[in-house]
């Protein structure tokens, strides 16, 4: 282990669990037409998408939901966060999701 990190999971379990890889990685992010920097955009500053279409990492424009089931099934994590482990893990890194 190099790093852990607190993060958010998907409301009622809905985060799938298994392994999957990184396949893109994007910065600011737009979501559902909602540009980056909007507040109103949920994927804050960084995206890294999962093999499991429309699932991945990024993170948040609303901290205190930080450690909480409440997402789509996203993993959510800080700003801060999210960008230094978009700088370590290129794409094609395997991913595990455990319940």
């Amino acid at each position: 282990t190099v790093k852990t990190y607190i993060v958010s999971t998907g409301s009622n379990n809905c985060t799938p669990a298994g392994t999957f890889k990184i396949v893109n990685k994007i910065i600011d992010p737009p979501w559902k037409g909602v540009p980056p920097g909007d507040p109103r955009n949920i994927l804050g500053s960084r995206w890294m998408g999962l093999t499991i279409k429309s699932y991945g990492i990024h993170g948040t424009t609303d901290d205190a939901t930080i450690g909480k089931q409440c997402t789509l099934g996203c993993v959510r994590m800080h700003n801060w966060e999210v960008e230094e482990l978009y700088d370590i893990v290129p794409v094609g890194t395997e991913v595990t999701i455990v319940e």
